[in-house]
C-alpha cells in the first residue's frame, strides 16, 4: 500500500505547517535563480544553519523551504522567526 496516496502535502493542506521554525531546505541552492534577485544567489551561500547563527556570521538573507515553497527572507525576518535548517546568504 502506497501511504503517499493518503497524504496531501499542498500548501493547503492541514499537514503542512508554516508556522514552523523549521526549514526543509533538502539541499543548497544549485544555481542563481532571477525569482531571488540578489539575495539569496549561489554565489553568496555559506551553507546550511540557523537563522540566528547566519545573522551572527554576517549573513543578509536566509532561504526557507517550507510546504514545497522556497523563500528568500532579509536575516532579520528570518532571525526573528527562529527558522533553523535554511540555508545562509552574505
Amino acid at each position: 500500500m502506497d501511504a503517499t496516496k493518503f497524504l496531501d502535502l499542498s500548501i493547503h493542506s492541514p499537514a503542512c505547517v508554516r508556522n514552523t521554525r523549521h526549514c526543509s531546505n533538502n539541499a543548497l541552492v544549485g544555481s542563481d535563480k532571477l525569482k531571488y534577485d540578489s539575495s539569496c544567489q549561489k554565489s553568496d551561500s555559506i551553507g546550511r544553519r540557523s537563522a540566528h547563527n547566519c545573522k551572527n556570521r554576517g549573513g543578509s538573507s536566509y532561504l526557507c523551504v517550507q510546504c514545497g515553497v522556497a523563500h528568500c527572507y532579509p536575516i532579520t525576518a528570518a532571525a526573528r522567526a527562529h527558522f533553523e535548517n535554511g540555508e545562509c546568504f552574505l
